[in-house]
């Protein structure tokens, strides 16, 4: 009797060890899962396709202010990826980025105004923004600044391109 109550507190003693461990690798789990998030780990998601996953990541860096995690939700908006597809959104977003002096924010702001998507189309706004993302070396810009100058009332093609494009 002895002996099997021994053996009884020794099973009773494993099992207790053995959950101890399966709590502490849970909870090391709940931990590596609340570890801060970057940017990189939305790239990764999106080059996996899981693009609800990418938002979730992305919408919690820019909460926070993030420069290019707000860019690249503003994509995310402007695309549908993740999340239905929103102008308004995604131009508030490339807007938050843009006064960061993100230079891609700034080019994508210029082309929402010259373009009216996701805001009123304005011409003065546009301009200034291209100008801003231009003085920063983006070729984009530069270029949009140029035919803006030769016939700035005609956006029909810049806006298809825009739409379709993919950064």
């Amino acid at each position: 009797m002895l002996r099997r109550n021994m053996e009884q507190h020794k099973s009773v003693a494993g099992l207790s060890k053995f959950a101890s461990r399966l709590l502490m690798v849970m909870m090391l789990g709940l931990w590596i899962n609340c570890e801060a998030r970057s940017v990189d780990d939305a790239k990764q998601l999106i080059r996996v396709k899981n693009f609800q996953g990418a938002v979730q990541v992305l919408d919690e860096l820019s909460q926070k202010g993030d420069a290019e995690a707000q860019y690249m939700l503003a994509v995310m908006y402007r695309n549908g990826h993740g999340v239905d597809r929103n102008l308004s959104q995604a131009f508030n977003w490339f807007l938050k980025s843009a006064q960061k002096n993100h230079v891609k924010a700034q080019y994508e702001v210029g082309m929402c105004y010259a373009n009216g998507l996701g805001v009123q189309k304005d011409s003065a706004q546009a301009r200034l923004w291209l100008t801003k993302s231009a003085k920063q070396d983006y070729a984009q810009a530069r270029e949009q600044l140029a035919l803006l100058a030769e016939a700035p009332d005609v956006h029909d093609n810049v806006r298809d391109n825009f739409l379709h494009a993919q950064h």
